[in-house]
């Protein structure tokens, strides 16, 4: 009965127990390529999020590639500032469908084909047996949940993160903390596996990346948003926070994915 109500996408509901029953583990890749490109890997599925050589040139590229090792793959995109949406997606190989945000311009957008344009708080239906729930950001475009057939679940924050700046007025500050509190609050009603979360260097709290740590709860976290710089994020390790030494590594994982 448990498995076969997995067929209706993200109910909270559903998950009746804290994580998902042992019989249903699967080894799952993650793959960091570069600022805020990651791939997870399951099976003969893969997706891939906020493509872009736009920061650390064309070694993303050949290691997107490696990466996604010949199998059928999900692009998903957050929104369309250059560091996380890169026209050259559409020259991987083996990518099944592109999933763009409401920003993308209607020019690329036919550049792209097949691929869906979702909105803030939709829910749709992936190839592979996957469900997709976007959230607002606290920028531009969607955060995204989705969720395997096994009932695990990725979120990937793509911009949304704590955008308060030294220097910024106190009224600006109160509102980014509000409007980004109000969010994760969102978030945090699902159950999340794994979750790719901003850390961003230039920011003396990262974005918030603790807090939305300890709001989210997620089994597995990854910090995004590093422009390459990887020598910061040493600071972040401890259980379940995966911290990579290099562009492009793998971390493998148990899910129920």
């Amino acid at each position: 009965l448990w498995l076969s109500q997995r067929r209706t996408p993200l109910k909270p509901s559903l998950r009746r127990f804290p994580w998902p029953l042992p019989s249903l583990q699967m080894p799952v890749e993650v793959y960091l390529i570069c600022h805020s490109t990651a791939v997870v890997a399951c099976g003969e599925m893969t997706l891939l999020f906020d493509y872009s050589e736009k920061v650390c040139g064309r070694a993303v590229r050949e290691l997107t590639v490696r990466a996604l090792s010949g199998r059928s793959t999900v692009a998903l995109f957050s929104h369309a500032h250059g560091d996380h949406f890169d026209i050259a997606v559409r020259t991987l190989p083996g990518v099944e469908l592109f999933v763009l945000p409401p920003d993308v311009p209607e020019s690329e957008e036919k550049l792209l084909t097949p691929s869906i344009k979702v909105k803030v708080r939709d829910e749709r239906e992936l190839p592979g047996g996957l469900s997709l729930k976007t959230y607002p950001s606290t920028d531009e475009g969607v955060a995204y949940l989705i969720e395997g057939p096994n009932g695990g679940r990725v979120f990937f924050a793509g911009d949304l993160a704590l955008w308060a700046w030294p220097g910024d007025e106190e009224e600006d500050i109160r509102k980014a903390i509000e409007e980004w509190k109000s969010i994760l609050k969102e978030v945090s009603k699902e159950l999340v596996d794994v979750a790719f979360l901003v850390a961003d260097p230039r920011l003396p709290h990262l974005g918030g990346f603790e807090e939305a740590l300890d709001a989210l709860k997620p089994r597995h976290a990854f910090p995004i948003h590093n422009f390459g710089n990887l020598e910061y994020l040493k600071r972040l390790w401890r259980e379940g926070v995966h911290v990579p030494t290099s562009l492009g590594e793998k971390f493998r994982l148990i899910l129920p994915f």
